[in-house]
């Protein structure tokens, strides 16, 4: 039985079948991939094979898929051969903490965390030999290594500003 054949769902013991996983390679490798790339086996299950196989057997399927000679032996070629680039990444671990950061469903707590690691990262704060968190860069710092020039002037006080698209600038 391959994975499209009639209406039928594939169960889990077909999933455990190195027949099957040979009839449905592609998406048996799409898997891997996806499991190479740290994503859950229920998340990549579901987006593999489809919301049809998300019910009360969908963990018997994958134990069954993880189980088959197929899977354990490419998944494990697949993670010797991959760079550890494609794996992980510095901008590959800002997004994923610029991820946790901006979901407003995380606790605080790991928000809160997610923007120190960040900020170490991108070298806003450097922590000491103490472990102590302090500045890691002046503004000027920040505008040269991003590229950007510090356009406006800091208004003196007494001074009114006015804001506009684009350049700022003060009035006297």
């Amino acid at each position: 039985m391959s994975f499209n054949d009639d209406d039928l769902l594939a169960t889990p013991r077909d999933f455990a079948d190195e027949a099957f996983a040979a009839a449905n390679r592609l998406l048996f490798d799409e898997y891997i991939e996806h499991r190479v790339q740290g994503i859950s086996s229920g998340l990549a299950f579901r987006t593999v094979f489809g919301e049809e196989y998300v019910d009360n057997l969908m963990m018997a399927r994958i134990i069954g898929l993880e189980r088959n000679r197929y899977y354990v032996v490419n998944f494990k070629k697949r993670l010797n051969d991959i760079p550890l680039k494609e794996l992980w990444s510095p901008k590959t671990s800002i997004h994923e903490l610029l991820t946790l950061v901006r979901d407003k469903m995380a606790k605080e707590t790991a928000r809160l965390n997610a923007i120190k690691e960040l900020n170490v990262l991108c070298a806003i704060t450097i922590v000491d030999e103490n472990g102590k968190t302090k500045a890691g860069r002046s503004l000027d710092d920040f505008y040269n290594t991003e590229g950007s020039t510090k356009e406006a002037k800091e208004p003196t006080p007494g001074e009114d500003v006015v804001l506009t698209v684009g350049t700022p600038h003060t009035t006297h």
